[in-house]
């Protein structure tokens, strides 16, 4: 992809996109509720989950923190 064309896509979906760390919706036996947490992927078997920070959602597309996300179960 040329620099210029690259730059076009960037500007039209301005998403940063990591493959070793995303948002996710977990369920919590101990409250009973869904939460939004940052997981992060340290190797194939070790990972990291933290709540996610406020200021990480204005880096996020696609994502409301205040709406449930439909696919998260108990």
């Amino acid at each position: 992809m040329s620099a210029k064309r690259a730059r076009l896509v960037i500007n039209a979906y301005p998403v940063f996109v990591l493959s070793d760390e995303w948002l996710e919706e977990l369920f919590c036996l101990k409250c009973g509720c869904s939460h939004w947490c940052h997981i992060t992927r340290h190797d194939r078997v070790s990972h990291s989950v933290r709540w996610s920070p406020r200021d990480l959602w204005e880096h996020v597309a696609h994502v409301d923190p205040n709406a449930a996300n439909p696919t998260v179960s108990e």
